[in-house]
């Protein structure tokens, strides 16, 4: 029993979960609000009624792939400064952050050319006209704010890289309070504004877009750890296309994963379409559910990228696995806590959305608890992925979230949910099990690579120490 006890002692060490917690809890916070805002369309739009909330989820489904897709590519940029700082390279940081504002303003005018282009697809793909010109309306709303809130991630992730996460927590919080009656009134036209369905939930997002890189751009300014860093950060100078080549090459297999993974779900919206209104939206309610639930675990990866990208540039391989020992326990205790919630409440959660439509609640009620049993594989391919951008080795992400979401995960959707080859058609319930089979899949892959990359990293700071104390010897 005492080696027992000792051996779960030794498990989580207080000083790094400690610091683990003082990071990861305002990332929590922050991503849960900004998550909170999509859900608030999905709640405002649903009360505004079906159509409104079938346009908005299929004007989702392609908003958001592109979106997070120049997210993910300007995440590695916490990881990278972090990394610097651990190595005592504190003068490359504000070089570093000039030019991944570039790349954000680069990839802003990509992705509203994306948006724009795939627009017209929402027409063909909506089971009514009304429909379909109203989510192509929603998209084009939203592609106005892209250039903010890229612009809002890097300079989220400048602060991210020197453990600062409260700043976008702040943030976070104020657009979720402002988002709430802007939705309302743009949707339901209070104060003398037109009445604008759910394409006023576009309109609001943009809004909030701009509102929080202005938010974010006073705070960077105003806190003195940023200050040796501003004359390069608004240097007017040509871009170093070797560091912005340097960002792109660790970054864009992190944006074509996140991309590869969240098209996935928003393409299994599409695969769902012509199924009906009902159908798509207890699905959209049940991709809503599961994003805010997934700010959890992703909180943890973040914070983990964040430490582990430290310790590397430091070659402290002690607290490396002090952080992963840490950063297991804390995933193991919020996957537990999710699927409770998710199963015990799976009904009242669904009547959240579309109050009084018993069709649409007994859908998603099926399908929030297939939702609970996602989070086991989606928090361990998530924390995997958060120590492999720590190490910074993002190729095999992209790769083997290639292969599992689409070479897998797709096909599998649409067999299960539109046609009998396997089974019956299971509708959206097939949906949700082919996350489950492609997020496990992940998961076992990630872990496997993390393993190895963790034996490499050892093998290489041991041997670098090594010879050091052997020029010092001699």
């Amino acid at each position: 029993m005492t080696m027992a006890m000792i051996n779960l002692k030794g498990l989580v060490d207080k000083t790094e979960m400690k610091q683990f917690l003082l990071l990861a809890l305002p990332l929590l916070i922050g991503n849960l609000s900004q998550t909170g805002m999509g859900v608030v369309d999905t709640l405002v739009a649903g009360r505004a009624g079906p159509d409104d909330l079938a346009a908005v989820a299929l004007g989702f489904s392609i908003a958001t792939p592109v979106t997070l897709a120049c997210t993910g590519l300007l995440s590695i940029l916490g990881p990278m400064i972090a990394r610097l700082r651990g190595e005592n390279r504190h003068g490359r940081i504000g070089h570093l952050m000039h030019n991944g504002v570039v790349l954000a303003l680069m990839l802003s005018v990509l992705a509203m050319a994306a948006m724009f282009f795939l627009s017209p697809v929402l027409g063909w793909l909506a089971d009514e006209a009304a429909v379909g010109e109203m989510a192509e309306d929603y998209l084009m709303a939203v592609m106005c704010g892209v250039p903010g809130v890229l612009c809002f991630c890097a300079l989220r992730s400048l602060n991210e890289g020197f453990a600062m996460t409260r700043p976008a927590m702040i943030v976070g919080i104020a657009a979720l309070l402002v988002n709430i009656p802007a939705n309302y009134v743009l949707v339901f036209g209070y104060f003398g504004l037109p009445k604008l369905g759910g394409v006023g939930c576009g309109v609001a997002t943009a809004l909030i877009n701009w509102l929080q890189l202005g938010v974010m751009l006073l705070l960077v300014w105003s806190h003195k750890k940023h200050a040796p860093h501003r004359k390069q950060m608004v240097a007017v100078r040509k871009p170093a296309w070797k560091t912005v080549g340097a960002i792109s090459k660790l970054g864009f297999p992190l944006g074509v994963s996140l991309l590869c993974e969240v098209s996935f779900f928003s393409a299994s919206t599409l695969v769902l379409a012509p199924l009906g209104k009902i159908v798509v939206g207890a699905h959209q309610v049940c991709i809503n559910v599961s994003a805010m639930a997934f700010m959890l675990p992703l909180s943890v990866a973040v914070a983990s990228s964040i430490r582990m990208a430290y310790f590397v540039g430091r070659k402290d391989l002690v607290r490396f696995d002090l952080l992963t020992r840490t950063s297991c326990a804390c995933m193991a205790v919020i996957t537990t806590v999710l699927m409770t919630v998710l199963i015990c409440f799976r009904v009242q959660i669904a009547e959240l959305f579309q109050p009084g439509n018993a069709s649409l609640v007994e859908v998603a009620r099926v399908l929030l608890v297939l939702c609970a049993l996602y989070q086991i594989p989606d928090s361990m391919q998530a924390l995997c992925g958060g120590f492999l951008r720590g190490c910074h080795d993002t190729q095999v992400i992209f790769r083997v979230n290639m292969l599992c979401y689409w070479g897998v995960g797709l096909p599998l959707c649409y067999v299960l949910s539109r046609t009998d080859w396997l089974v019956p058609a299971m509708g959206a319930a097939g949906a949700w099990t082919s996350f489950i089979v492609a997020l496990s899949l992940t998961a076992l892959l990630l872990v496997r690579r993390f393993m190895r990359t963790r034996r490499v990293l050892f093998a290489r700071i041991q041997g670098e120490e090594s010879r050091a104390k052997q020029g010092r010897l001699s």
